[in-house]
């Protein structure tokens, strides 16, 4: 599960192993609320 946090341009393998124990809908759903908050942050209005 590397890609997590290395879509944010870091490399966390802490995080990557935290998120690699959720089940895979968990996982789904933690990835695109961590995609909304990127892009809603990127713009401005976190």
């Amino acid at each position: 599960m590397e890609f997590h946090s290395q879509a944010g341009g870091i490399d966390d393998a802490v995080l990557d192993k935290m998120l690699a124990k959720l089940s895979r809908a968990d996982r789904t759903k933690a990835q695109a609320a961590a995609e909304q908050w990127r892009d809603r942050a990127m713009i401005g209005i976190e």
